[in-house]
């Protein structure tokens, strides 16, 4: 959504040019990987999860995967969808790094967008930059970014990995570590914040864990046995924000290392 100040109202952005925007009450939102906001270029770039072909499982090994259509709306063209190439294959997470760099998580590496030149002509290509072992993410993984470090947390099947560029822009595994609470849990949400990391399970248990060693911190259960659907951290990390299913929004202080004195429902 954009702000129009000359309005005072919200208009929806990033729709498609099929979009029906005069008859979108009845459509059905579409899911994407992101999106994310791409400052440099003044664009916004998601990706379209594939749909595995009738009668294919959406589990495991899949010989008819295909790479997720990469969509890009830019600020010139009034932000409006299209496609353009494809994200690696496997993708799960876009993200845009403090140095204004598009990346993309795949179940087995990080990937960032580059220009090249090829003759005449400048495109774009995901190019992996690590880690040199392969990740081995399900598809239900949650994956976070820092956004003033770049750093990448990971919780999959139960196991936090965290993942810092070096000096070359590379991604590095730092630590790995088994978080015994989570360990049965199928999926999850994260979010990242300072040395923070919120882990919101499928069963509505919130872990707080210390990224300096991976500890748990503390864990709430604020909504009951409610699922979450997004975890977010503020600008400047101060909040992780959860929202459940059952419409509920729980906060999490991160400088006092507490929940926050409020809960909001809607």
């Amino acid at each position: 959504w954009e702000w129009q100040s000359k309005e005072s109202r919200w208009t929806e952005v990033f729709l498609g040019d099929d979009a029906g925007r005069a008859n979108r009450t009845f459509m059905i939102p579409q899911s994407f990987i992101g999106p994310v906001y791409d400052s440099q270029r003044e664009r916004i770039i998601a990706a379209a999860p594939n749909t595995p072909p009738p009668g294919i499982g959406g589990g495991g090994f899949n010989l008819f995967a295909q790479a997720p259509p990469l969509l890009i709306g830019n600020r010139a063209g009034a932000w409006t969808r299209k496609k353009s190439g494809t994200a690696p294959l496997g993708t799960v997470a876009l993200f845009s790094t403090p140095a204004g760099n598009v990346l993309a998580v795949t179940k087995g590496a990080v990937f960032r967008l580059t220009e090249k030149s090829k003759g005449q002509t400048v495109q774009e290509e995901f190019v992996r930059i690590g880690p040199d072992q392969p990740l081995s993410l399900d598809p239900t993984a949650a994956v976070a970014m820092n956004a003033d470090t770049g750093t990448i947390v990971a919780f999959n099947r139960g196991t936090v990995v965290l993942l810092e560029p070096d000096a070359d822009g590379k991604y590095v595994r730092r630590q790995e570590k088994e978080i015994v609470p989570a360990k049965e849990s199928k999926s999850a949400v994260a979010a990242v914040a300072g040395s923070t990391l919120v882990v919101v399970l499928s069963d509505g248990r919130v872990l707080v864990v210390d990224t300096t060693d991976l500890s748990v911190k503390h864990e709430y259960r604020p909504v009951g046995d409610h699922s979450p659907r997004f975890a977010v951290a503020s600008p400047g990390g101060h909040w992780v924000s959860v929202l459940f299913h059952n419409r509920q929004l729980w906060m999490f202080d991160v400088r006092q290392s507490r929940p926050a004195a409020l809960s909001i429902a809607g």
